[in-house]
């Protein structure tokens, strides 16, 4: 695929990776809001997945899923025999009625109404404040997440998983923001890593966000049109307007995991496991100041945190708690920083030293978009990442250096053998050209360059970005569409001649020998589910 000018530009992780080019974003500080208490009628007992929308907060318990107004002190009239899985945006509260069902109940005019969910058995519904519901479906086809559009009646399948694959993989409960879901497309399948995707109830479009962690959990929210998702060590924060990422650290002890993430677009909250101690914590981190801060600790269970506004709760041993959060400065307008970036055309992040390079050295338009997040080459131990048409290597012993990121040699790599002047005559080494040629002859590889080639080698980078020639001018096919180019190898690159543009700054191609390298790695991916298909995701080849 090719990009033209500055299109490849337009785009600003998720995405969401944890190694060495990536230190942690923020720390917790000291000069954080006030925590105030907030009593709310609920508990003790056993009380779980609390739901917040502005006053409204809904849970389960072993007797059913219940709601409360806290500025009123009124119980929701949700019934709680048979009910389960309550969640509330707006003036919306759905709950899952059975095994089979879902209900609702717009609180602004008190009417019930009943989602169409079929014969199906649900799980999980969530609804936003646009009067959209999402939910898992499980029928004799195998897993879906299906959404409902109250509006207009009408109901979409965001994606599936055959029942021949569920042993394998699975799909998440989502999570509604508007007019869009989130959901988790989770695999114990070795040869595939588990990854989000974003479903657009308007255009019925799937974006992979990312590909980037192992197992069959995850643990996020989604609201106001942007994903914070636990990435490891780390809360990792995309927004979808800017594509920019915002890495934030969890603060977790030795032997701790994250285990609950709350969100409401503008305060990420989560939950940690007990430590060796039996501490437990629950933090909380504000997009606007970016600041984090501790709401609570101690040696009670904290599990799932929810936050609205000032508001956070959670369920514990004894019941539900709350907390208010309050800042004595006002509030500045939310910015996702631009650490990170996340590129919806792949489904990858670039980050930090890596985004350094890629945009002061030509960006889409000399490396391509990235095939990978950042991965460790188990031969050489470095971290690595693979774009269309290159791959990145972070060398820390470089530090403060240009050669902080270098360009492995693609071009070596994938014409290793060609030097036989039986078989290849544009490989083996060539005379010294005459001086006053308008060719660049480089005797550190006994090759020339010359005309548009030798233009755009001048004007892109020269030897630091592609290397020095290792080739001359030949013709073979394009491994990417099958036509035939007259092309030239250089160390780190392939320059293919396009006659159709001649005569524009589009002339003149880089080979995508990044992707061409990456599809050799089987250990990294097996062919027919690489990012050659990211855009694709669900794939039934995949499966």
């Amino acid at each position: 695929m090719r990009r033209r000018g500055n299109a490849g530009r337009r785009w600003g992780v998720i995405l969401f990776v944890a190694s060495l080019l990536l230190p942690l974003a923020t720390v917790i500080r000291a000069d954080g809001p006030a925590i105030g208490g907030a009593s709310l009628p609920i508990g003790p007992g056993t009380l779980t997945n609390p739901r917040i929308s502005g006053s409204l907060v809904v849970w389960q318990d072993t007797n059913g899923a219940f709601g409360l107004d806290t500025s009123t002190g009124q119980p929701l009239p949700i019934p709680g025999t048979g009910t389960s899985e309550p969640d509330v945006a707006g003036s919306l509260v759905v709950w899952k009625q059975g095994a089979s069902a879902i209900s609702g109940l717009d609180l602004s005019t008190g009417a019930q109404f009943s989602v169409p969910v079929g014969d199906a058995n649900v799980t999980a519904p969530s609804v936003s404040d646009a009067g959209v519901v999402a939910w898992l479906a499980q029928d004799s086809g195998g897993v879906a997440v299906k959404v409902w559009d109250r509006t207009s009646g009408a109901t979409t399948e965001a994606g599936r998983i055959p029942a021949n694959r569920v042993p394998l993989e699975t799909l998440g409960p989502p999570r509604v923001s508007g007019r869009r879901v989130v959901f988790p497309d989770l695999t114990t399948d070795p040869a595939r890593l588990s990854r989000m995707i974003l479903f657009d109830l308007d255009s019925s479009q799937r974006l992979p966000v990312n590909d980037a962690f192992g197992g069959k959990t995850a643990l996020f929210g989604f609201a106001q049109n942007r994903l914070a998702l636990a990435q490891g060590a780390r809360v990792a924060v995309l927004d979808f307007a800017t594509n920019a990422v915002e890495a934030i650290p969890a603060n977790l002890g030795p032997g701790q995991q994250i285990s609950g993430v709350g969100f409401d677009g503008a305060t990420v909250v989560w939950s940690t496991s007990p430590d060796a101690g039996g501490m437990t914590a629950i933090y909380g981190y504000d997009l606007a100041r970016h600041l984090g801060y501790q709401i609570a600790g101690g040696q009670d269970a904290n599990v799932a945190p929810a936050v609205s506004g000032t508001v956070v709760v959670w369920s514990h041993a004894g019941g539900l708690t709350a907390r208010t959060v309050t800042f004595s400065d006002p509030t500045p307008a939310i910015t996702v920083r631009q650490d990170l970036r996340y590129f919806p055309q792949t489904g990858y992040v670039v980050g930090y030293a890596f985004l350094t390079f890629w945009n002061a050295n030509g960006g889409a338009t000399i490396f391509g978009f990235p095939l990978t997040n950042e991965v460790v080459d188990a031969t050489s131990h470095l971290t690595v990442q693979y774009f269309e048409r290159s791959r990145f290597e972070y060398h820390p012993e470089a530090v403060g250096t240009p050669q902080l990121v270098q360009l492995t040699n693609v071009g070596r790599i994938v014409t290793a053998g060609r030097t036989d002047p039986r078989t290849d005559p544009a490989f083996p080494p060539q005379p010294l050209v005459p001086a006053g040629s308008d060719r660049s002859y480089f005797v550190q590889t006994q090759h020339s360059i010359g005309g548009q080639f030798k233009k755009f080698f001048d004007q892109n980078g020269g030897v630091f970005i592609f290397g020095y020639p290792i080739s001359e001018e030949t013709i073979e096919p394009n491994p990417t569409d099958g036509v035939a180019y007259t092309v030239q190898y250089f160390e780190r690159a392939r320059f293919e001649f396009h006659p159709e543009f001649n005569n524009t700054p589009y002339a003149i191609e880089l080979g995508q020998l990044g992707r061409q390298q990456l599809l050799g790695q089987l250990g990294l991916y097996k062919p027919e589910c690489s990012p050659l298909y990211i855009q694709k995701p669900l794939l039934p080849e995949c499966r």
